[in-house]
Protein backbone atom coordinates (compact mmCIF):
# COMPACT_ATOMS: atom_id res chain seq x y z
CA UNK A 1 0.00 0.00 0.00
CA UNK A 2 1.27 3.46 -0.83
CA UNK A 3 2.54 5.69 1.94
CA UNK A 4 3.04 9.42 2.02
CA UNK A 5 5.69 11.73 3.40
CA UNK A 6 5.12 15.31 4.36
CA UNK A 7 7.20 18.35 5.26
CA UNK A 8 6.61 22.06 5.33
CA UNK A 9 8.39 22.48 2.00
CA UNK A 10 6.66 19.58 0.28
CA UNK A 11 3.35 21.36 -0.16
CA UNK A 12 4.70 24.75 -1.24
CA UNK A 13 3.51 26.04 -4.62
CA UNK A 14 6.31 26.45 -7.14
CA UNK A 15 6.55 29.18 -9.79
CA UNK A 16 8.55 28.36 -12.89
CA UNK A 17 8.87 31.62 -14.81
CA UNK A 18 10.36 31.22 -18.26
CA UNK A 19 9.99 27.44 -18.24
CA UNK A 20 7.12 26.12 -20.41
CA UNK A 21 6.26 23.18 -18.17
CA UNK A 22 2.70 21.93 -17.88
CA UNK A 23 1.88 20.14 -14.60
CA UNK A 24 -1.29 18.11 -14.19
CA UNK A 25 -2.23 15.56 -11.56
CA UNK A 26 -5.09 13.18 -10.89
CA UNK A 27 -3.91 12.56 -7.34
CA UNK A 28 -5.67 14.38 -4.52
CA UNK A 29 -3.52 13.09 -1.69
CA UNK A 30 -0.26 14.97 -2.26
CA UNK A 31 3.20 13.46 -2.55
CA UNK A 32 3.47 9.69 -2.43
CA UNK A 33 6.13 7.00 -2.28
CA UNK A 34 5.67 4.50 -5.06
CA UNK A 35 7.94 1.69 -6.29
CA UNK A 36 9.17 2.44 -9.78
CA UNK A 37 11.35 0.05 -11.74
CA UNK A 38 14.58 1.66 -12.96
CA UNK A 39 18.32 1.07 -13.10
CA UNK A 40 20.62 3.55 -11.35
CA UNK A 41 24.02 4.46 -12.73
CA UNK A 42 25.42 6.48 -9.83
CA UNK A 43 26.15 6.08 -6.13
CA UNK A 44 23.20 5.54 -3.78
CA UNK A 45 24.96 6.51 -0.56
CA UNK A 46 23.39 9.97 -0.18
CA UNK A 47 20.91 10.68 2.58
CA UNK A 48 19.32 13.95 1.39
CA UNK A 49 15.57 14.19 0.88
CA UNK A 50 14.78 16.10 -2.35
CA UNK A 51 11.47 17.91 -2.73
CA UNK A 52 10.55 20.62 -5.22
CA UNK A 53 12.54 20.83 -8.46
CA UNK A 54 12.64 22.96 -11.61
CA UNK A 55 14.75 22.95 -14.78
CA UNK A 56 16.24 26.26 -15.92
CA UNK A 57 14.84 27.84 -19.12
CA UNK A 58 18.11 27.13 -20.95
CA UNK A 59 17.96 23.47 -19.89
CA UNK A 60 21.41 23.47 -18.34
CA UNK A 61 20.66 23.12 -14.64
CA UNK A 62 18.15 21.70 -12.16
CA UNK A 63 17.28 23.65 -9.02
CA UNK A 64 15.85 21.74 -6.06
CA UNK A 65 15.18 21.84 -2.32
CA UNK A 66 16.82 19.15 -0.21
CA UNK A 67 16.22 18.36 3.45
CA UNK A 68 19.20 16.92 5.35
CA UNK A 69 19.13 14.34 8.13
CA UNK A 70 18.70 17.10 10.74
CA UNK A 71 15.57 18.38 9.01
CA UNK A 72 17.23 21.54 7.60
CA UNK A 73 16.05 22.54 4.11
CA UNK A 74 18.56 24.00 1.65
CA UNK A 75 18.46 25.11 -1.97
CA UNK A 76 20.76 23.49 -4.54
CA UNK A 77 21.58 23.61 -8.24
CA UNK A 78 23.20 20.91 -10.37
CA UNK A 79 24.00 20.52 -14.10
CA UNK A 80 21.30 18.50 -15.84
CA UNK A 81 23.92 16.49 -17.72
CA UNK A 82 25.58 15.38 -14.46
CA UNK A 83 28.94 16.87 -15.47
CA UNK A 84 29.49 18.34 -11.98
CA UNK A 85 28.13 17.95 -8.49
CA UNK A 86 25.49 20.12 -6.81
CA UNK A 87 26.22 23.59 -5.43
CA UNK A 88 24.32 25.15 -2.54
CA UNK A 89 22.55 28.40 -3.42
CA UNK A 90 20.96 29.40 -0.13
CA UNK A 91 22.68 30.87 2.89
CA UNK A 92 22.42 29.54 6.46
CA UNK A 93 18.82 29.44 7.65
CA UNK A 94 17.32 29.78 11.12
CA UNK A 95 15.73 26.72 12.70
CA UNK A 96 14.85 24.08 10.08
CA UNK A 97 15.15 26.48 7.15
CA UNK A 98 11.63 26.78 5.82
CA UNK A 99 11.70 27.60 2.11
CA UNK A 100 8.44 28.92 0.74
CA UNK A 101 9.27 28.20 -2.89
CA UNK A 102 11.68 29.51 -5.49
CA UNK A 103 11.63 30.90 -9.03
CA UNK A 104 14.22 30.76 -11.81
CA UNK A 105 14.69 33.93 -13.82
CA UNK A 106 13.57 33.72 -17.47
CA UNK A 107 17.17 34.14 -18.64
CA UNK A 108 18.21 31.18 -16.46
CA UNK A 109 20.94 33.13 -14.67
CA UNK A 110 19.54 33.55 -11.15
CA UNK A 111 17.23 31.91 -8.61
CA UNK A 112 14.91 33.95 -6.39
CA UNK A 113 13.70 32.34 -3.17
CA UNK A 114 12.08 33.22 0.13
CA UNK A 115 13.47 31.91 3.43
CA UNK A 116 14.04 32.78 7.09
CA UNK A 117 17.81 33.32 6.86
CA UNK A 118 18.05 36.34 9.15
CA UNK A 119 15.59 35.45 11.90
CA UNK A 120 13.42 32.44 12.57
CA UNK A 121 9.98 32.80 10.92
CA UNK A 122 10.90 36.22 9.48
CA UNK A 123 11.04 35.72 5.74
CA UNK A 124 13.15 37.71 3.33
CA UNK A 125 13.41 37.51 -0.44
CA UNK A 126 16.82 36.46 -1.79
CA UNK A 127 18.57 36.02 -5.12
CA UNK A 128 21.54 33.81 -5.98
CA UNK A 129 23.45 32.98 -9.19
CA UNK A 130 22.12 29.67 -10.49
CA UNK A 131 25.59 28.17 -10.88
CA UNK A 132 26.64 29.13 -7.35
CA UNK A 133 27.86 32.26 -5.61
CA UNK A 134 26.87 34.58 -2.82
CA UNK A 135 23.14 35.08 -2.27
CA UNK A 136 21.90 38.65 -1.80
CA UNK A 137 18.83 39.83 0.09
CA UNK A 138 16.44 41.71 -2.19
CA UNK A 139 13.54 42.48 0.14
CA UNK A 140 13.45 42.89 3.92
CA UNK A 141 12.23 40.13 6.20
CA UNK A 142 8.56 40.08 7.22
CA UNK A 143 6.41 38.01 9.54
CA UNK A 144 4.08 37.65 6.55
CA UNK A 145 6.25 35.74 4.08
CA UNK A 146 6.87 36.39 0.39
CA UNK A 147 5.02 33.46 -1.08
CA UNK A 148 5.79 32.79 -4.76
CA UNK A 149 2.34 34.16 -5.61
CA UNK A 150 3.27 37.54 -4.11
CA UNK A 151 6.34 38.28 -6.25
CA UNK A 152 7.21 38.32 -9.94
CA UNK A 153 10.42 38.30 -11.98
CA UNK A 154 10.37 40.52 -15.06
CA UNK A 155 10.54 38.79 -18.45
CA UNK A 156 14.00 40.25 -19.15
CA UNK A 157 15.29 38.74 -15.89
CA UNK A 158 16.47 42.11 -14.51
CA UNK A 159 13.83 43.00 -11.90
CA UNK A 160 11.96 41.43 -9.00
CA UNK A 161 8.69 43.02 -7.88
CA UNK A 162 6.94 41.95 -4.67
CA UNK A 163 3.86 42.79 -2.64
CA UNK A 164 5.18 43.57 0.83
CA UNK A 165 2.47 44.63 3.23
CA UNK A 166 1.19 48.03 2.10
CA UNK A 167 3.96 48.50 -0.48
CA UNK A 168 4.91 47.20 -3.90
CA UNK A 169 8.69 46.90 -3.89
CA UNK A 170 10.92 46.75 -6.97
CA UNK A 171 14.59 45.74 -6.91
CA UNK A 172 17.29 44.71 -9.40
CA UNK A 173 17.53 40.91 -9.33
CA UNK A 174 21.28 41.03 -8.67
CA UNK A 175 20.84 43.22 -5.58
CA UNK A 176 22.96 46.01 -7.11
CA UNK A 177 20.68 48.60 -5.49
CA UNK A 178 18.09 48.64 -2.76
CA UNK A 179 14.42 47.84 -3.16
CA UNK A 180 12.16 50.88 -3.60
CA UNK A 181 8.41 51.26 -3.17
CA UNK A 182 6.79 52.13 -6.50
CA UNK A 183 3.13 52.46 -5.45
CA UNK A 184 3.53 56.03 -4.08
CA UNK A 185 1.61 55.28 -0.89
CA UNK A 186 -1.47 53.91 -2.69
CA UNK A 187 -2.67 50.80 -0.77
CA UNK A 188 -1.91 48.03 -3.27
CA UNK A 189 -3.49 44.73 -4.22
CA UNK A 190 -2.87 42.38 -7.09
CA UNK A 191 -0.21 43.38 -9.62
CA UNK A 192 1.36 42.19 -12.88
CA UNK A 193 4.56 43.10 -14.75
CA UNK A 194 4.22 43.99 -18.43
CA UNK A 195 5.83 41.49 -20.85
CA UNK A 196 8.27 44.18 -22.03
CA UNK A 197 9.47 44.50 -18.38
CA UNK A 198 8.89 48.26 -18.32
CA UNK A 199 5.74 48.74 -16.25
CA UNK A 200 3.82 47.32 -13.29
CA UNK A 201 0.02 47.43 -13.27
CA UNK A 202 -1.64 47.16 -9.86
CA UNK A 203 -4.98 47.49 -8.15
CA UNK A 204 -5.07 50.28 -5.59
CA UNK A 205 -7.65 51.56 -3.12
CA UNK A 206 -8.32 54.75 -1.23
CA UNK A 207 -9.31 55.11 2.41
CA UNK A 208 -12.96 54.31 1.67
CA UNK A 209 -12.08 51.08 -0.10
CA UNK A 210 -12.90 52.32 -3.62
CA UNK A 211 -10.69 50.66 -6.22
CA UNK A 212 -8.84 51.73 -9.35
CA UNK A 213 -6.10 50.35 -11.60
CA UNK A 214 -2.71 52.06 -11.75
CA UNK A 215 0.31 51.73 -14.01
CA UNK A 216 3.82 52.66 -12.95
CA UNK A 217 7.34 52.30 -14.32
CA UNK A 218 9.13 49.26 -12.89
CA UNK A 219 12.10 51.50 -12.04
CA UNK A 220 10.00 54.31 -10.56
CA UNK A 221 11.97 56.61 -8.25
CA UNK A 222 15.34 55.65 -9.70
CA UNK A 223 17.64 57.88 -11.74
CA UNK A 224 17.84 57.11 -15.45
CA UNK A 225 21.29 58.01 -16.88
CA UNK A 226 20.01 57.87 -20.47
CA UNK A 227 17.38 60.51 -19.59
CA UNK A 228 19.69 63.03 -17.92
CA UNK A 229 19.25 61.14 -14.65
CA UNK A 230 15.63 62.21 -14.24
CA UNK A 231 13.63 59.90 -11.95
CA UNK A 232 10.83 58.02 -13.69
CA UNK A 233 7.21 59.07 -13.18
CA UNK A 234 4.95 57.84 -10.42
CA UNK A 235 1.74 55.81 -10.86
CA UNK A 236 -0.78 56.75 -13.55
CA UNK A 237 -4.44 55.98 -12.91
CA UNK A 238 -5.92 53.87 -15.70
CA UNK A 239 -9.55 53.53 -14.63
CA UNK A 240 -12.37 55.75 -13.31
CA UNK A 241 -12.34 56.21 -9.56
CA UNK A 242 -14.22 54.53 -8.03
CA UNK A 243 -14.79 51.66 -10.41
CA UNK A 244 -18.34 50.75 -11.34
CA UNK A 245 -18.95 47.61 -9.36
CA UNK A 246 -16.43 48.61 -6.68
CA UNK A 247 -13.31 46.59 -7.53
CA UNK A 248 -11.17 44.72 -10.06
CA UNK A 249 -11.42 40.96 -9.88
CA UNK A 250 -8.74 40.03 -12.41
CA UNK A 251 -6.42 41.69 -14.90
CA UNK A 252 -4.17 40.68 -17.79
CA UNK A 253 -1.63 42.65 -19.83
CA UNK A 254 -1.45 42.03 -23.57
CA UNK A 255 1.68 40.32 -24.91
CA UNK A 256 2.71 43.51 -26.74
CA UNK A 257 2.42 45.44 -23.44
CA UNK A 258 0.09 48.02 -24.99
CA UNK A 259 -3.19 47.37 -23.21
CA UNK A 260 -4.59 46.05 -19.92
CA UNK A 261 -7.75 43.95 -19.84
CA UNK A 262 -9.60 43.78 -16.53
CA UNK A 263 -12.87 42.59 -15.05
CA UNK A 264 -15.04 44.61 -12.74
CA UNK A 265 -16.46 42.41 -9.99
CA UNK A 266 -19.93 43.26 -8.76
CA UNK A 267 -23.05 44.14 -10.69
CA UNK A 268 -22.74 42.68 -14.19
CA UNK A 269 -19.05 41.73 -13.87
CA UNK A 270 -18.08 43.27 -17.20
CA UNK A 271 -14.66 43.36 -18.90
CA UNK A 272 -12.80 46.46 -20.09
CA UNK A 273 -9.61 47.34 -21.94
CA UNK A 274 -7.40 50.40 -21.42
CA UNK A 275 -3.99 51.56 -22.76
CA UNK A 276 -1.24 50.70 -20.26
CA UNK A 277 0.04 54.28 -20.27
CA UNK A 278 -3.38 55.78 -19.50
CA UNK A 279 -3.44 57.73 -22.78
CA UNK A 280 -7.13 56.92 -23.39
CA UNK A 281 -10.19 55.98 -21.38
CA UNK A 282 -11.21 52.34 -20.85
CA UNK A 283 -13.56 50.71 -23.36
CA UNK A 284 -16.09 48.00 -22.56
CA UNK A 285 -15.44 44.74 -24.45
CA UNK A 286 -18.58 42.71 -23.83
CA UNK A 287 -21.98 43.57 -25.30
CA UNK A 288 -24.97 44.29 -23.10
CA UNK A 289 -25.36 41.34 -20.78
CA UNK A 290 -28.36 39.25 -19.90
CA UNK A 291 -26.29 38.02 -16.95
CA UNK A 292 -22.54 38.48 -16.36
CA UNK A 293 -19.07 37.66 -17.59
CA UNK A 294 -17.96 34.53 -15.75
CA UNK A 295 -15.65 35.47 -12.90
CA UNK A 296 -12.04 35.53 -14.03
CA UNK A 297 -12.78 33.75 -17.30
CA UNK A 298 -11.22 35.81 -20.02
CA UNK A 299 -7.91 35.47 -21.85
CA UNK A 300 -5.96 37.77 -24.15
CA UNK A 301 -4.70 36.11 -27.32
CA UNK A 302 -0.90 35.65 -27.48
CA UNK A 303 -0.66 38.18 -30.31
CA UNK A 304 -2.48 40.77 -28.17
CA UNK A 305 -5.24 41.45 -30.71
CA UNK A 306 -8.31 39.72 -29.25
CA UNK A 307 -9.96 38.80 -25.95
CA UNK A 308 -11.91 35.57 -25.46
CA UNK A 309 -14.41 35.32 -22.61
CA UNK A 310 -17.28 33.24 -21.24
CA UNK A 311 -20.57 34.96 -20.36
CA UNK A 312 -24.31 34.49 -20.25
CA UNK A 313 -24.47 37.44 -22.62
CA UNK A 314 -27.43 36.49 -24.81
CA UNK A 315 -29.53 34.44 -22.42
CA UNK A 316 -29.47 34.55 -18.64
CA UNK A 317 -27.95 31.39 -17.18
CA UNK A 318 -26.61 30.03 -20.51
CA UNK A 319 -22.84 30.49 -20.67
CA UNK A 320 -21.26 30.79 -24.11
CA UNK A 321 -17.88 31.66 -25.62
CA UNK A 322 -17.19 35.02 -27.25
CA UNK A 323 -14.27 36.78 -28.96
CA UNK A 324 -13.76 40.52 -29.39
CA UNK A 325 -10.94 42.82 -30.58
CA UNK A 326 -8.94 44.07 -27.61
CA UNK A 327 -9.65 47.71 -28.51
CA UNK A 328 -13.41 47.10 -28.96
CA UNK A 329 -13.11 48.17 -32.63
CA UNK A 330 -15.75 45.54 -33.54
CA UNK A 331 -18.57 43.79 -31.72
CA UNK A 332 -18.05 40.42 -30.00
CA UNK A 333 -18.65 37.24 -32.03
CA UNK A 334 -19.93 33.99 -30.59
CA UNK A 335 -17.51 31.08 -31.04
CA UNK A 336 -19.42 28.04 -29.82
CA UNK A 337 -22.02 26.18 -31.86
CA UNK A 338 -25.73 25.99 -30.98
CA UNK A 339 -26.22 24.56 -27.49
CA UNK A 340 -28.69 21.85 -26.57
CA UNK A 341 -31.27 22.80 -23.95
CA UNK A 342 -29.38 23.01 -20.62
CA UNK A 343 -25.99 23.08 -22.39
CA UNK A 344 -23.18 25.51 -21.49
CA UNK A 345 -19.55 26.28 -22.23
CA UNK A 346 -17.59 25.35 -19.13
CA UNK A 347 -15.78 28.30 -17.52
CA UNK A 348 -13.41 26.53 -15.11
CA UNK A 349 -10.74 23.79 -15.08
CA UNK A 350 -10.28 25.37 -17.81
CA UNK A 351 -13.31 25.87 -20.02
CA UNK A 352 -11.26 27.17 -22.96
CA UNK A 353 -7.70 27.82 -24.13
CA UNK A 354 -6.16 29.85 -26.96
CA UNK A 355 -3.46 28.41 -29.23
CA UNK A 356 0.07 29.86 -29.04
CA UNK A 357 -0.26 31.53 -32.46
CA UNK A 358 -3.53 33.17 -31.40
CA UNK A 359 -5.53 31.78 -34.33
CA UNK A 360 -7.73 29.15 -32.65
CA UNK A 361 -9.61 28.52 -29.43
CA UNK A 362 -10.49 25.14 -27.91
CA UNK A 363 -13.44 24.90 -25.56
CA UNK A 364 -15.26 22.33 -23.46
CA UNK A 365 -19.05 22.23 -23.54
CA UNK A 366 -22.08 19.95 -23.26
CA UNK A 367 -23.03 21.34 -26.65
CA UNK A 368 -24.81 18.30 -28.12
CA UNK A 369 -25.97 16.31 -25.08
CA UNK A 370 -26.83 18.01 -21.80
CA UNK A 371 -24.39 16.89 -19.10
CA UNK A 372 -21.87 15.30 -21.53
CA UNK A 373 -18.84 17.57 -22.03
CA UNK A 374 -16.87 17.30 -25.28
CA UNK A 375 -14.03 19.28 -26.89
CA UNK A 376 -14.37 21.65 -29.82
CA UNK A 377 -11.94 23.78 -31.82
CA UNK A 378 -12.81 27.01 -33.61
CA UNK A 379 -11.03 29.97 -35.29
CA UNK A 380 -10.66 32.76 -32.74
CA UNK A 381 -12.37 35.26 -35.05
CA UNK A 382 -15.38 32.99 -35.55
CA UNK A 383 -14.77 32.82 -39.31
CA UNK A 384 -15.90 29.18 -39.46
CA UNK A 385 -17.97 26.79 -37.38
CA UNK A 386 -16.45 24.79 -34.50
CA UNK A 387 -15.22 21.22 -35.07
CA UNK A 388 -15.47 18.44 -32.51
CA UNK A 389 -12.01 17.25 -31.41
CA UNK A 390 -12.68 14.61 -28.74
CA UNK A 391 -13.41 10.96 -29.49
CA UNK A 392 -16.83 9.49 -28.62
CA UNK A 393 -17.10 8.72 -24.90
CA UNK A 394 -18.05 5.23 -23.74
CA UNK A 395 -20.71 4.70 -21.11
CA UNK A 396 -19.56 6.09 -17.76
CA UNK A 397 -16.58 7.97 -19.25
CA UNK A 398 -16.27 11.73 -18.77
CA UNK A 399 -13.93 14.45 -20.00
CA UNK A 400 -11.98 15.88 -17.06
CA UNK A 401 -9.39 18.33 -18.45
CA UNK A 402 -7.53 19.42 -21.59
CA UNK A 403 -4.53 21.51 -22.66
CA UNK A 404 -3.21 22.80 -25.97
CA UNK A 405 0.41 21.82 -26.61
CA UNK A 406 2.96 24.67 -26.61
CA UNK A 407 3.30 24.85 -30.41
CA UNK A 408 -0.49 24.92 -30.82
CA UNK A 409 -0.71 21.96 -33.19
CA UNK A 410 -2.54 19.45 -30.99
CA UNK A 411 -4.77 19.17 -27.92
CA UNK A 412 -4.16 16.73 -25.08
CA UNK A 413 -7.12 15.71 -22.94
CA UNK A 414 -7.83 13.33 -20.08
CA UNK A 415 -10.95 11.27 -19.46
CA UNK A 416 -12.02 9.38 -16.33
CA UNK A 417 -14.41 6.46 -15.94
CA UNK A 418 -15.73 4.15 -13.24
CA UNK A 419 -15.43 6.57 -10.31
CA UNK A 420 -12.11 7.86 -11.70
CA UNK A 421 -10.64 4.33 -11.68
CA UNK A 422 -9.80 4.42 -15.38
CA UNK A 423 -7.78 7.36 -16.65
CA UNK A 424 -7.05 7.79 -20.35
CA UNK A 425 -4.87 10.35 -22.15
CA UNK A 426 -5.76 11.24 -25.73
CA UNK A 427 -4.46 13.72 -28.29
CA UNK A 428 -6.11 15.27 -31.35
CA UNK A 429 -5.03 17.78 -34.01
CA UNK A 430 -6.33 21.23 -33.10
CA UNK A 431 -7.97 21.56 -36.53
CA UNK A 432 -9.74 18.19 -36.27
CA UNK A 433 -7.98 16.88 -39.39
CA UNK A 434 -7.62 13.35 -37.96
CA UNK A 435 -9.17 11.36 -35.09
CA UNK A 436 -7.93 11.48 -31.50
CA UNK A 437 -5.38 8.84 -30.45
CA UNK A 438 -4.89 7.33 -26.97
CA UNK A 439 -1.46 7.31 -25.32
CA UNK A 440 -1.69 5.11 -22.27
CA UNK A 441 -2.99 1.74 -21.17
CA UNK A 442 -5.87 1.95 -18.66
CA UNK A 443 -4.73 3.40 -15.32
CA UNK A 444 -6.32 2.25 -12.05
CA UNK A 445 -7.00 5.36 -10.00
CA UNK A 446 -8.04 6.34 -6.51
CA UNK A 447 -11.32 4.39 -6.50
CA UNK A 448 -9.70 1.00 -7.17
CA UNK A 449 -11.48 -1.93 -5.57
CA UNK A 450 -8.68 -2.69 -3.09
CA UNK A 451 -8.70 0.93 -1.85
CA UNK A 452 -5.08 1.66 -2.80
CA UNK A 453 -4.56 5.40 -3.27
CA UNK A 454 -2.71 5.75 -6.57
CA UNK A 455 -1.48 8.73 -8.55
CA UNK A 456 -1.50 9.71 -12.20
CA UNK A 457 0.49 12.66 -13.52
CA UNK A 458 1.58 13.85 -16.92
CA UNK A 459 3.57 16.64 -18.58
CA UNK A 460 3.64 17.93 -22.14
CA UNK A 461 7.22 18.57 -23.20
CA UNK A 462 7.97 22.26 -23.90
CA UNK A 463 8.98 21.40 -27.48
CA UNK A 464 5.58 19.69 -28.02
CA UNK A 465 7.39 16.52 -29.07
CA UNK A 466 6.27 14.12 -26.36
CA UNK A 467 4.16 13.44 -23.31
CA UNK A 468 5.72 11.99 -20.15
CA UNK A 469 3.35 10.34 -17.72
CA UNK A 470 3.46 8.39 -14.48
CA UNK A 471 0.98 5.54 -14.30
CA UNK A 472 0.13 2.52 -12.18
CA UNK A 473 0.66 -1.00 -13.49
CA UNK A 474 0.03 -3.64 -10.86
CA UNK A 475 0.58 -1.27 -7.88
CA UNK A 476 3.96 -0.27 -9.32
CA UNK A 477 4.23 3.20 -10.82
CA UNK A 478 6.17 3.39 -14.06
CA UNK A 479 7.37 6.46 -15.95
CA UNK A 480 6.64 6.53 -19.67
CA UNK A 481 7.28 8.79 -22.64
CA UNK A 482 5.39 8.80 -25.93
CA UNK A 483 5.44 11.02 -29.03
CA UNK A 484 2.76 13.68 -28.79
CA UNK A 485 1.10 12.60 -32.03
CA UNK A 486 0.75 9.04 -30.67
CA UNK A 487 2.22 7.45 -33.79
CA UNK A 488 4.52 5.00 -31.96
CA UNK A 489 4.42 2.89 -28.82
CA UNK A 490 5.25 4.43 -25.46
CA UNK A 491 8.75 4.15 -24.01
CA UNK A 492 9.26 2.91 -20.46
CA UNK A 493 11.75 5.26 -18.79
CA UNK A 494 11.95 3.20 -15.57
CA UNK A 495 13.41 0.19 -17.31
CA UNK A 496 13.50 -3.34 -15.78
CA UNK A 497 15.20 -5.49 -14.73
CA UNK A 498 16.87 -3.47 -11.99
CA UNK A 499 16.67 -2.39 -8.36
CA UNK A 500 13.34 -0.81 -7.49
CA UNK A 501 13.13 2.94 -7.15
CA UNK A 502 10.52 4.36 -4.80
CA UNK A 503 9.12 7.31 -6.72
CA UNK A 504 7.95 10.69 -5.45
CA UNK A 505 5.63 12.90 -7.48
CA UNK A 506 7.78 15.82 -8.75
CA UNK A 507 9.23 15.51 -12.24
CA UNK A 508 9.99 18.01 -15.01
CA UNK A 509 10.95 17.94 -18.69
CA UNK A 510 13.82 19.98 -20.12
CA UNK A 511 12.91 22.83 -22.51
CA UNK A 512 14.24 20.93 -25.52
CA UNK A 513 12.20 17.86 -24.51
CA UNK A 514 15.22 15.55 -24.36
CA UNK A 515 15.51 14.90 -20.58
CA UNK A 516 13.25 14.21 -17.61
CA UNK A 517 14.31 15.13 -14.05
CA UNK A 518 12.55 13.25 -11.25
CA UNK A 519 12.73 12.37 -7.55
CA UNK A 520 13.05 8.81 -6.24
CA UNK A 521 14.97 6.61 -3.80
CA UNK A 522 16.33 3.08 -4.13
CA UNK A 523 13.96 0.65 -2.42
CA UNK A 524 15.14 -0.22 1.08
CA UNK A 525 17.17 3.00 1.51
CA UNK A 526 16.38 6.38 3.03
CA UNK A 527 16.61 9.73 1.31
CA UNK A 528 14.88 10.83 -1.88
CA UNK A 529 17.35 11.86 -4.58
CA UNK A 530 17.30 13.69 -7.86
CA UNK A 531 17.67 11.75 -11.12
CA UNK A 532 17.45 12.46 -14.81
CA UNK A 533 16.75 10.16 -17.75
CA UNK A 534 16.57 10.75 -21.53
CA UNK A 535 13.02 11.11 -22.80
CA UNK A 536 13.74 8.55 -25.51
CA UNK A 537 14.84 5.96 -22.93
CA UNK A 538 18.26 5.56 -24.56
CA UNK A 539 20.02 5.19 -21.18
CA UNK A 540 19.21 4.39 -17.56
CA UNK A 541 18.46 7.09 -14.94
CA UNK A 542 21.48 9.06 -13.70
CA UNK A 543 21.61 10.28 -10.10
CA UNK A 544 22.28 14.03 -9.87
CA UNK A 545 22.02 14.87 -6.16
CA UNK A 546 24.48 13.62 -3.56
Amino acid sequence: MSTFRHSRSASVPLLLPGVALLLFSASAAGHGNYPVRGAITASTTGVGDVYDLAISPDGRRVVYIEQDTLGVNELYSVPLDGSAGPVKLSGPTQGDGWFLGFSISPDGLRVVYTADEEEYSVYGLYSAPIAGGAAVQLMPGMDSPYFPSSYRISADGRWVVALAGDEILSAPIDGSSSALAINAGIPPGRFEISPDSRRVVFRGTDGSGDAALYSVAIDAGRNRPHLARRPSRGPVRLTPFPLPGDHVWSLEISANSRRVVYQVFGGLQEIYSVPIDGSAKPVRLNSSLAGRVATGRFDVSPDGTRVVYVADQDQFGRYELYSVPIDASASPVKLNGPLVAGGDVLFYNPGFEISADGTRAVYRADQEIDGIDELYGVPIDGSSAPIKLSAPLVAGEQLSEFHICPDGSRVLYRTDANCYRTVALRSAPIDGSSPAVQFNDPHVGSCSEDGVDEAFEYRISPDSGSVVYLTNRGHVLDLFSTPFDGDTSDIELSQPPSDNLVFDIPFAISPDGSQVAFVARPDGTSGFRLYRVPTDGSSHPLQLSQ
